[in-house]
């Protein structure tokens, strides 16, 4: 009762909601694996309209939510594409393999996107965290992206780094 009346609640008002709240109720309802179509069939057209305005976060947290759902929505995938292309140099190593994932998982092919994904990994491939390696050779190998560089990269830094991993990564 209380997830149904959440959903009623934040699909009556969705369209008064700021980006980090969009996202927020993505996770929120995502996490708990608590479909309700009609709200996320809302939530997509809102981030959409709203989408400039997303920070890295707030987009890789939708789309995410949406992967974990198994939702795919094509303008919505489109949109974070091409706002996350734009904004490439605001993006974290997290938020870069976040995406990636979710775009695996729906197997949501974006040859510029991850283009554009994958030499941004490589640059910051040291400082990058055993989940995100991990992350990142998962959504690589699902979409049959076969960045050279990267490919050799990321085993190199996952030997030297191997102490710092977790059995799931």
């Amino acid at each position: 009762a209380l997830w149904e009346a959440l959903a009623s609640e934040a699909l009556a008002n969705i369209s008064q909601f700021a980006p980090q709240k969009i996202s927020n109720t993505s996770w929120a309802f995502a996490t708990r694996e608590w479909l309700d179509r009609p709200l996320f069939e809302a939530i997509a057209p809102a981030a959409i309209n709203q989408i400039t305005d997303f920070s890295p976060q707030d987009r890789a947290i939708t789309i995410w939510s949406f992967a974990l759902l198994h939702l795919r929505h094509e303008a919505l995938l489109n949109a974070i594409s091409e706002e996350s292309v734009r904004k490439i140099d605001e993006y974290s190593r997290q938020h870069l393999s976040n995406i990636s994932w979710a775009f695996a998982k729906l197997r949501a092919q974006d040859r510029t996107m991850m283009s554009a994904f994958l030499t941004r990994s490589l640059a910051s491939i040291h400082s990058a965290e055993p989940q995100d390696l991990s992350s990142t050779a998962w959504s690589m190998a699902r979409l049959a992206e076969r960045d050279k560089a990267l490919l050799e990269a990321i085993p190199e830094e996952a030997i030297r780094r191997i102490g710092e991993f977790r059995a799931q990564e």
